[in-house]
């Protein structure tokens, strides 16, 4: 946990390699998920991310906590319909209510962004081939589609993305 900002329990990758902004919902309104390792016991009380751009005319954007296995939404915040959110600065979404891990593995975030154009964010654009990127479990993807609020539970199968976005717990 060496590089995990104060204050922060987990993220799903290391910010030192988070050096480009990568566009992970092309579509607004596109449910992105993106793996992240939890330990037993933790306390999920906030996602965070590191948005890189504004995104236009914001309607819906909410952040969750999945089961890896059956994407079913453990925990999720409130939805926000702020019509932009600052760049260049992390974000933060309290869940409703704080959910406590009860096995070490892996879960995923899922974010949505519904508007015009939803936000870039940090993170990094994976080399190599589509096909070995899509061995379960999925790292990264897109899921259900057309999502407003509030987020689905279960979220759809994943398609996988080259694009990994940076996520912190806390």
């Amino acid at each position: 946990l060496g590089y995990v900002p104060t204050g922060f329990l987990a993220e799903s990758m290391p910010r030192v390699i988070t050096g480009v902004s990568v566009t992970p919902i092309a579509t607004a309104g596109t449910l992105f998920m993106q793996a992240i390792y939890l330990r037993k016991n933790m306390k999920v009380s906030n996602i965070s991310t590191f948005p890189t751009s504004t995104g236009t005319t914001l309607t819906n954007h909410s952040y969750g906590l999945y089961d890896i296995t059956n994407r079913t939404l453990l925990a999720t915040s409130a939805n926000s319909t702020t019509s932009t959110v600052t760049a260049n600065a992390i974000l933060t979404k309290a869940m409703t209510t704080p959910y406590t891990v009860p096995a070490d593995g892996l879960y995923y975030v899922g974010i949505n962004f519904a508007g015009t154009t939803a936000p870039t964010f940090a993170g990094m654009t994976a080399a190599g081939n589509a096909a070995f990127r899509g061995i379960p479990p999925i790292v990264c993807g897109t899921s259900t589609t057309g999502v407003t609020t509030p987020l689905p539970s279960p979220a759809a199968a994943l398609t996988a993305s080259v694009n990994s976005i940076w996520v912190g717990i806390s």
